[in-house]
């Protein structure tokens, strides 16, 4: 069975996710590994990082952050991570983060955001695309959370 967990910095799964997330999209941003791992715990107003996993490994992870948004005073709820192991792909552990991050966000936010190179996806877990695609072929999509 596959449950999400709250992570911390000292949790044993905490180095292999930042990797993962680094490696992903920190190390291309020209962040140090330092810098990714202290941005996947770095939760102010916002859920704590959970990692999904069967016990013995983790098999995906899910962090949040907040970004300014054009169209709000304050700085928006978004999706920082979302990432799954590459063995795991396609078994559904990454739509379960998502309707997982959605009820976690609920208590911080009435919206959730994601900008993302993979639109068709969250539209297919009902989520609405705000901003179209950009140069990074990558779109701004929105989940109402009330």
């Amino acid at each position: 069975m596959i449950a999400a967990h709250p992570i911390d910095r000292d949790h044993p799964f905490a180095v292999v996710v930042a990797g993962w997330v680094h490696d992903e999209w920190g190390a291309k941003e020209g962040r140090s590994f330092e810098a990714s791992f202290s941005r996947l715990f770095a939760h102010e107003n916002a859920p704590q990082t959970h990692v999904a996993g069967n016990g013995v490994e983790p098999l995906g992870v899910v962090s949040f952050t907040r970004f300014d948004h054009p169209k709000h005073s304050e700085p928006s709820l978004w999706i920082d991570a979302l990432y799954v192991a590459v063995g795991h792909r396609g078994s559904g552990i990454g739509s379960g983060l998502v309707s997982f991050a959605e009820e976690l966000a609920r208590t911080f936010s009435d919206r959730l955001y994601v900008y993302t190179e993979f639109p068709d996806y969250y539209r297919k877990l009902g989520w609405t695309e705000i901003e179209a695609r950009n140069e990074a072929n990558c779109a701004v999509l929105e989940r109402r959370l009330q």
